[in-house]
Order: C-alpha cells, then structure tokens, then sequence
C-alpha cells in the first residue's frame, strides 16, 4: 500500500478559530466532545494516516501521462477538483448526506507519488497516485467519523459527473478511473480475549464452590456420581458461557455499537457483583475469609485482563473480516492449539453453527460446513508438508521414530492394559474408605411382633487392632483392618407401657420363636453412593435365655439395682448373675440351633452370637457388609463373639446393658479385656476415591463394559481415523502445494466482508467443480518449480 512513502506524522481535524471562549460556545464544546467521543467508538472511524490511492486515466491525444508530469500540477489539480464538488451543478448530482458531512470543510492534500500500474488488476495505461490528507478544518467541532472514504467518495462522484460533459476548468486530463480510501491494518483481540475468558471460566469451574458456595472444598474434591450442585454454581456457569457466544456473536456481526454496550454492561455487572460478594457478610464472617477473597480478586485481575483486550478491540474497531482463523498459522505452535481445539468435543460444530447464523451470506448450512473442512483439510495438508522436511533417498530421522512410532506404540500398548491395572491394588484411585459413623441396636422379635431394647452408637472407640498379623498377610494395611467398640450402656432408657411390658412377659414365656436381632450401621466417608451399609444378625433364643430374661423382667416382684458389674463370660458354670437378694441381673445369652449332620429336629445350644469379623465391601451403588468373612492366614476359623443382657435401673430410670466379649477358639489369641459392649473387626474392601482424578481412574461397569466402551471405541476410532480408507483419500489428501486453494477460500471471505454475495456464491461453486474434476485439483495443486 506504499505506506513507507507516508511521512510519520499526525493529522487531526481542527476546528477554526473562534473569536473567543463564551458560556454557549464552553457548552457546545462540551457537548460536541462527548458526541465525538461516543460517535467515533460507536461506529468504525478512521484514524491517521488518512491515504487514498487514485487511479488516473491516461491523458488523450499526446498529452504525456501523469507519471512523466510534475506533482505540483497534479496537486493543484486535486485541490481543484475538491473545490469543484460543492459548486451547485455539481452538488446536485452527488449523495446529499455526503454533501451535508464535507459541507465547509477544508481539505489539504499531499501528492505522495505518481507511478506506472503495475499491478493486474489496473490497465496498464493508468497511472497510480498516492494522496494524502495532511490538513482537515472543520466549521465546527463536530467531527468526521469516515473522513478518508467521504473525500475519496466525492472525489469519485465529482470526476465522474465532469467527464459527463461537465465544465471541465482545467481538469480535462485529470479523470480518475477508480479511488480507494486506504486505511490502516485492522488489529484483532478476538482470540486473546477468548482465551482469557476461557481461563477465567475454568477457574470457575474449579474454585467456585471454594470461595462463595456454602461447601467447605472446591470441585476437585467434592465430585461424585451422586454430587448434588448448588444451583447458583450452575447459574454462574450457564452465565460466562452465555456472554461469552454473545460476544462471538457480536464479533461476527462486526458492529461497533453492539460491542461498545456489550462491553460497559458486562464491566458494570461484574464490578458491581464481585464488589457485593467480596464485601458480603458470609465472606467476611467466614473461616476461610483470606481464601475466599483471594479467590475473588484472581478471578476479577481475570477478567480486568480480559476488559483491557476489549477495551483495546472497542478503540481499534471489530475487523471487517472476523471470519479470520488465527490458528491456521504455519508453525507448530499454533499446529498444537489448533489440534487441541479441534479435540475438544462439540467445540468446532458450535463455532461453525454460530458463525453461519450470524454472518450475511448465500452458502446455505451444509455449504458453509463443506468450506471450512476445505479449509482445515488444507491447513493439515500444509502442516504435512511443513514437516515432511526429508530429501529423497534420506531415511526417516529417528526422532520422528521416536514420537510417531515408538510412543503410539506405548499409548496403544497402555490403552490395551490400562483397564487391567485400573482393576489392580495399585490403581492409585483405589483407596480405603475410613469409618465416620457406627450404630448398633438389638431387637425381641416373634412373628410380626418386636421390641426393641437397646441402642448405641453415641459412645464408640476406633482403634487398630492389635492382633491383626496372627489374622492377616502383609496385603492388608493397618487402615483396612480396624477395631470398633461400642459401649455396653444403651443410650437411650426403656420407656414401655405397661401393656406393652405384659405382652412382651408373655412373648417371652409362651418361648415360641423368639429371636434376638442385632443390627450393626455402618458408615464410611465414600463413595458417597453407598456410605451406609447395615448388617442385621437374627438368632432363635434358648430356653435358658428365655427364662432369663422373664426373671430380669419381673420388676414387680425383684429389686433389681444398678452397681452390680458382671463377668460372666469368665464362669460359664453360673447361668445367672445375681444381685444381694438373689435377684437377676444380667442374662447370658445362648442359642438354638439345629444339631449339624442329623435330619431330626434336634437343637443345640450355642452361646456365639455372631462373627467378629464384619467384611465391608460392594460397589459404588451399595455397600455390603459381610458377617461370614474369614481371614486370610486362618481361613478355617472365626472369632465369635458372646453376650449377656442386662437390664440396670438408676434414679428411676431403666436401660438396657450388653456386655460382649470374644470367644477365642485358637491357641494364638489372648489379652482381650472382657465386659465390654458390641464389638466388631471391620475388614474394609479398597473402593473407588471420590476426588476427580479418582473418577477419571475409576471404572463403573466392570472390566468387560470398560473394554466394550473405551477399549473397543478407541481402537475403532484410531483404526478408522490413521489405517482406514488411506488409498482412497490420496487424491484430496496428498497435495504437493495448496497455495491456489488456499486463495480461493480467501477470496470467499474477502468477498463475504465486502458484501459482494454474487461474487462468494461463484467463487463456492467455482472451488466445488474443482473437486469434482480431479485433472483440474491435479494442476492446481502440483508443486511449482
């Protein structure tokens, strides 16, 4: 655009002199000041240097062309041509808007050069010269938004209308054939704003929870199958994803004005937001008030970036030509982004989907589809051949070996293996679950009748166990196996009416399919599917636990008392503990069941409760507590446990006692303190973690259904897109040079800004009956010498 012809300096539209400063004239400065400043971000105004290239016909006759002819001529001639614009024959022809705008405006003009044509697109009779606009006084302090493109308009329409028979006055050798105001590069922000508004996004995302969620951790710890989000957290996402595709859309419709309120809206609605948060009472009284402020002020310094790079696209006007694709820039590092933004799903559809909408052109969906996989097939083929840097006869450079050969190897070898070792003990998302929470209550039951007596739960102890390597390999760790004690007090008191207590003395002493039920809740702190897993126990009581228990319930006739501790799990020869008056206190319990490897109804009589050892294990739905586990280096045994229930009374308050104690059948095991209350040995199986890198680990449907839908997948899509129908896309594919290509698909573009619809519309379908003629892509496309 011979630009370096152009001397560095700055024009500005002035105002001529006033006879001096008064109130109205203050006030209409004012005024005009801000119309100015509004109208000129409002709309696309043009700055310095203000250029305009006329195209001059060749003089008839044997006039010597302007080239060999002295510039002061053709700048008086310029000048005079200007001033003709606004005589009123003249002016009756031109556009009136045009006329009101450089209506007393003076205009000084700077011949810069006059050359020969030597481009194609000019005759080679024309001669070329560069204008410039050194000087524009105003009547007033109402400024030109478009000044070069008004002068270069009347210039055009004024030579015009004199070359129709006009009085000429000396301008006969000067007629201009064409006129274009040229303006400085356009600059686009697009792209950086987009990605600072992506990083503010993610950050969102992840930390949002964090810093004004009522939740104590961020997303990277919380989430689960089952995580239930606070609907202001979705709110805050659907929002940034809405004002960013409003930006994309005011991008493409390449308006001023929209992008002007769109910018002032979005900084008002997020000082004013952030401001209201940052200074709200459940941040300040907040434990984590550092945490949560810091949180908020990275994420305004965000987007205070990305308001700058607005800002900066709001002063230098959206490009005519939005549709610009930055990415597709021959080097490897815009090769990479682009590759990473064509992987992320969903992501080029919708920008495509958007564009085609909002953008005024005669290619229908589907079209515009075609053309931009032109496109990026182009790009991909230019990248190819960018880095198929070998000469021919050379071998393959090894670092070429290396990442194309040897690391796809590696990934696919670990896409075959990596579901294996997901369901291995060193998947590092398998982890032990902890105990939050156990309970136990134990119930009479017969037929549908119950009565329940006892609870606990309030008061437990969680402790290792100290014989855990007699029991168990070196595979299970400390954190798997655990010790729970619970104590032998109910916590709450028996409250029963007496109806109740009449009926349950009688359940009692018809004797008839009583059983006694325990129920052990567990609770773990994950998965949160399946924190809860009950385990429930039910014994038939025997005859002497029976009687045992009317005794203990014949409050009327017994003074029953409350300081009597008893060990009867020490002297098996007692069947009652008694109190001074020989009273009973405390039962030991005992069971029938049937006799083993007979077929008569006979019962046996066994006072083992229940196994110590409770298995927690299940799947990330429903958590299962196993009460028949058997541990490893002793598989043929277990640990039974033995109780007695009491009933105790203090200050007229009655509650139910259960001493428990383990029943040790192996020689090894010693030392455990009787009189304790339910007790079990938690084994706990390894479960999927609950942080998102778990998750991502982590597998649902079991081994086969991770193979079916990843394994399976994956290797179909890598057969299809790398060794699948490679001979039949040599010819689209295999292109030694894609320059001509490339320019067409430009020229559609340059065409679609510059409204000139007809001339898209034949260049899509001059590039469509290139791919239909392979001969025709074959000579466009072969390598120049």
């Amino acid at each position: 655009l011979h630009l370096s012809k152009v001397h560095d300096m700055h024009v500005r539209q002035k105002v001529r002199q006033d006879q001096g400063w008064t109130l109205k004239s203050l006030l209409s400065y004012l005024y005009w000041s801000a119309y100015n400043f509004v109208a000129d971000i409002c709309s696309k105004s043009e700055d310095e240097p203000y250029i305009i290239h006329v195209s001059l016909k060749k003089p008839e006759g044997a006039a010597s062309p302007w080239n060999e002819r002295s510039m002061t001529e053709a700048h008086e001639c310029i000048h005079r041509l200007y001033r003709r614009s606004f005589d009123p024959d003249i002016m009756y022809w031109l556009p009136q808007d045009l006329c009101e705008r450089l209506k007393d405006v003076d205009i000084s003009f700077c011949v810069k050069s006059i050359e020969p044509a030597g481009d194609e697109s000019v005759k080679h009779d024309d001669d070329v010269m560069i204008l410039e606009i050194c000087r524009i006084i105003l009547p007033s302090h109402k400024k030109l938004i478009r000044p070069v493109s008004d002068i270069a308009a009347i210039l055009k329409y004024t030579s015009d209308n004199l070359q129709r028979g006009q009085e000429n006055e000396g301008l006969d050798d000067f007629r201009i054939r064409e006129v274009d105001a040229v303006m400085q590069e356009e600059l686009d922000f697009h792209v950086v704003t987009l990605c600072v508004d992506t990083i503010a996004f993610l950050f969102v995302v992840l930390f949002y929870q964090a810093c004004l969620s009522t939740r104590t951790k961020s997303l990277t710890n919380t989430f689960s199958l089952k995580s239930v989000f606070p609907a202001d957290y979705i709110y805050a996402l659907v929002i940034l994803s809405v004002l960013t595709v409003c930006d994309r859309v005011i991008y493409v419709l390449s308006s001023n004005f929209l992008r002007v309120m769109y910018h002032f809206a979005t900084l008002v609605f997020f000082l004013t937001y952030l401001m209201v948060q940052y200074w709200s009472l459940d941040v300040r009284l907040s434990s984590r008030v550092g945490q949560r402020q810091l949180g908020l002020e990275a994420f305004f310094a965000l987007k205070s970036l990305s308001f700058l790079f607005s800002a900066l696209q709001v002063k230098a006007n959206v490009p005519t030509n939005t549709l610009g694709h930055w990415l597709m820039k021959r080097n490897v590092f815009h090769f990479c982004l682009y590759t990473v933004y064509r992987s992320i799903p969903f992501l080029p559809e919708l920008r495509m989907m958007l564009d085609w909408t909002f953008t005024k052109t005669t290619l229908e969906f589907f079209d515009w589809f075609r053309v931009e996989e032109i496109r990026n097939s182009m790009f991909q083929i230019d990248m190819a051949n960018f880095f198929r840097q070998k000469g021919i006869g050379l071998k393959q450079p090894w670092y070429t070996k290396l990442f194309q050969g040897f690391l796809g190897f590696t990934l696919l070898g670990l896409i075959i293996w990596g579901p294996l070792l997901l369901y291995s003990s060193n998947n590092p998302a398998i982890v032990v679950p902890q105990l939050i929470g156990v309970s136990a209550n134990m119930t009479l039951t017969q037929g549908t009748r119950s009565y329940p007596i006892f609870y606990g739960g309030q008061e437990t102890q969680v402790q290792a166990w100290k014989k855990q390597h007699q029991y168990f390999t070196k595979n299970f760790n400390d954190q798997q196996v655990k010790q729970v004690l619970l104590s032998p007090s109910s916590d709450v008191t028996w409250a029963i009416t007496p109806p109740r207590r009449a009926e349950l003395q009688k359940t009692l002493e018809d004797g008839e399919d009583v059983d006694l039920v325990i129920n052990f809740l567990f609770k773990r702190n994950f998965p949160v599917t399946a924190q809860n897993c009950l385990l429930s126990i039910s014994r038939p009581l025997s005859e002497k636990s029976l009687d045992g228990l009317r005794k203990v319930l014949g409050k009327h006739e017994l003074n029953i008392t409350s300081s009597l501790r008893v060990t009867h799990l020490h002297h098996r020869t007692s069947i009652f503990s008694l109190n001074s008056e020989g009273n009973q206190s405390h039962v030991p319990l005992s069971f029938a069941v049937k006799r083993a490897h007979t077929g008569s109804g006979n019962l046996d009589v066994t006072d083992k409760f229940y196994n110590s050892f409770v298995q927690l294990g299940g799947n990330q739905l429903v958590c299962e507590a196993n009460n028949n586990f058997r541990p490893s280096l002793q598989p043929d045994s277990m640990l039974p446990v033995n109780c007695s229930l009491g009933l105790s009374e203090q200050n007229s308050e009655t509650w139910w006692e259960l001493f428990c104690d383990e029943n040790e059948e192996t020689p090894a095991s010693h030392g455990v303190a009787p009189s304790r209350g339910p007790q079990v040995i938690l084994v706990f199986d390894k479960t999927i973690g609950e942080s998102v890198l778990s998750t991502l680990f982590a597998s649902r449907g079991g081994l086969i259904g991770l193979y079916v839908s990843f394994v399976l997948v994956v290797g179909r899509f890598i057969h299809i897109s790398f060794s699948s129908g490679l001979r039949q896309k040599i010819w689209v594919d295999q292109l030694p040079s894609t320059h001509k290509l490339k320019s067409i698909l430009e020229d559609i573009d340059a065409a679609r800004a510059e409204m000139e619809l007809a001339v898209e519309e034949e260049l899509y379908w001059g590039l469509i009956r290139i791919y239909r003629m392979p001969a025709i892509l074959f000579e466009l496309t072969k390598k120049q010498n």
